[in-house]
């Protein structure tokens, strides 16, 4: 009978070394990003500003892995940034400041001849960015005021069409 509890002690000690090796020898698979339209997911949002940095040129694996650190660290930076609850215009100002050095640190990957379609990518996204900030803070000035438009429901029963 010992000889029998011993032997499935054995075995069962066996398995759960088994299963925790294989378990530890396969990474676990990368999560996947829902990145589609009117997703707000900060994991999107900085593959969106890096596509939109680097469109039209081609990376190399090393320019790719610097460009992911590079974009990984000021996502952290960015949420303390959030965190803060600075008042509106404090914030779209820092978060421009923040978006600079981030596109400085990421220019110095590129190749000499790839600059200028990186500074106009950047430049685009600088604009872009500085029109979405505006639009925001001037929705949040007016929903304080209690007169953003877009804040409140239709008066014809929440649609956007008009009443006939």
């Amino acid at each position: 009978m010992r000889d029998v509890i011993r032997s499935l002690a054995v075995a069962a000690a066996l398995a759960i070394a088994a299963t925790t090796a294989s378990a530890q020898a396969a990474p676990a698979p990368e999560p996947t990003i829902d990145c589609g339209p009117g997703t707000s997911n900060p994991n999107c949002d900085a593959l969106r500003v890096r596509s939109q940095l680097f469109d039209g040129i081609t990376l190399t694996k090393a320019q790719e892995d610097s460009a992911e650190a590079i974009t990984r660290r000021y996502r952290a930076i960015h949420q303390q940034l959030r965190a803060e609850r600075l008042p509106v215009a404090a914030y779209n100002a820092q978060l421009l400041g923040l978006m600079a050095r981030e596109a400085a640190e990421k220019r110095k990957l590129v190749a000499p001849e790839q600059l200028s379609r990186f500074d106009a990518n950047a430049e685009a996204l600088r604009k872009r960015n500085r029109e979405l900030l505006a639009e925001t803070q001037r929705r949040i000035e007016a929903r304080q005021k209690g007169g953003d438009p877009a804040s409140r429901p239709a008066p014809n029963g929440g649609t956007a069409e008009p009443r006939a």
